[in-house]
């Protein structure tokens, strides 16, 4: 990005002998500018989410307060906070918003094997996992991929570790959508 500014020069008598030009590159405020309007965003959305949980009655309501409103931020089909229990290999929802036909992740018991998402667990028990697209994700068997790819809206997901008991339990945040996206 450039700013171009052009002046005239002048002769005694005010005619225009010249035109001055000065050219600035403008690129570095233009990021600043557009780095400071998505921080402006980021904090008007943490300000609107608080509001929004502090009138809510109990866990299971803030839960779904919660991912309902992420969902709706970051514009994906599916977001849900689940409780990976490591003993029993399974995962078991606690809230989840899902757009468009998308049928729920656990299915009607609630629960889902964690035996097809060896490596999704494993990356989780460090660092947040970030996927632009599965498909092409490094580090993941075709089985995993497909697995991941039936449950519907994870072709790029984001799964943070919110806690974890040490031993047993991970409370995990997933962020789903059915598109590529660079996070």
């Amino acid at each position: 990005d450039v700013s171009l500014t052009v002046s005239p020069i002048l002769d005694s008598e005010g005619r225009v002998v010249a035109v001055s030009k000065v050219a600035r590159d403008i690129s570095q405020r233009k990021r600043e500018e557009a780095s400071l309007r998505e921080s402006e965003r980021r904090h008007g959305f943490l300000l609107m989410l608080l509001d929004a949980l502090r009138e809510q009655p109990d866990g299971d309501t803030i839960g779904a307060v919660c991912v309902r409103m992420l969902a709706r931020h970051l514009e994906v089909e599916r977001c849900y906070v689940a409780q990976l229990s490591r003993p029993y290999n399974l995962a078991r929802m606690i809230a989840e918003h899902r757009g468009g036909n998308l049928p729920p992740v656990y299915g009607k018991e609630g629960e889902l094997s964690l035996s097809a998402f060896p490596a999704c667990v494993q990356r989780l028990e460090t660092d947040p996992l970030v996927i632009g697209d599965i498909r092409v994700e490094p580090g993941f068997s075709g089985a995993e991929r497909n697995a991941l790819l039936a449950l519907g809206g994870h072709v790029a997901l984001i799964a943070a570790p919110l806690r974890s008991d040490g031993l047993n339990s991970m409370w995990v945040l997933v962020v789903g959508s059915d598109k590529p996206r660079t996070w």
